[in-house]
């Protein structure tokens, strides 16, 4: 699974953004996306944490693009092996 440490729900975040948490996935491979209201892709980045039997640290920065939204979503995921879909999907309102 994975565990998003930082940043915390409703932070105030800017660009460029360092994710923080813990995770055990296929693969190790963790994505990051920052998602706008209105559904923009802002930014995106991987980080590489486990795969085994204990979770590990990741962080990654991301550098986003601004908007003119106020708010929007951190996505941390796995892909999945078969269909790249996200797998232990993490969504963490954010505010810009």
């Amino acid at each position: 699974g994975i565990k998003v440490e930082s940043p915390q729900a409703s932070s105030v975040i800017s660009s460029p953004l360092t994710v923080k948490g813990n995770a055990n996935v296929y693969d190790g491979k963790v994505i990051i996306k920052i998602v706008d209201s209105y559904g923009k892709v802002l930014g995106q980045g991987e980080a590489v944490a486990c795969m085994g039997y204990n979770a590990c640290e990741f962080d990654a920065i991301i550098n986003f693009n601004s908007t003119q939204s106020e708010a929007g979503i951190l996505q941390v995921y796995n892909p999945s092996g078969v269909d790249a879909s996200p797998k232990y999907l993490q969504q963490i309102l954010v505010r810009f």
